[in-house]
């Protein structure tokens, strides 16, 4: 059991525990956005992008919305991949204390009825 002493029953849908705050939030949009705009520097597309990291596209489109928190090794590969440190990754501006952002919503799918 995690040390938060939830279950994994009761970790989101995204891979994120519900406990994390706004600010953390903050932090994995960053961390998307920094590798999307570099990822777009660079002219490679998501597809391709996680083809030579060996992920899914899926796995990189929720990592650049910041909807999951991706390990080291996933982050070690995009790293990699577009050919940059990883500490490049990481030089944004941290949030500020007061800062906070409201949690993605998962878009619902067209067809599906409420």
């Amino acid at each position: 059991m995690p040390p938060n002493g939830k279950s994994d029953q009761n970790r989101s849908t995204r891979g994120l525990p519900s406990s994390y705050t706004g600010r953390e939030w903050l932090y994995l949009r960053r961390l998307g956005v920094a590798i999307a705009e570099i990822r777009r520097e660079r002219g490679v597309s998501q597809a391709a992008l996680a083809e030579m990291c060996g992920l899914s596209r899926v796995h990189v489109q929720n990592i650049e919305g910041g909807l999951i928190n991706p390990t080291v090794l996933s982050i070690w590969a995009l790293a990699e991949a577009l050919q940059i440190e990883v500490a490049l990754l990481y030089k944004f501006n941290p949030p500020a204390e007061h800062e906070q952002a409201k949690r993605p919503v998962r878009a619902r799918k067209r067809n599906q009825q409420d």
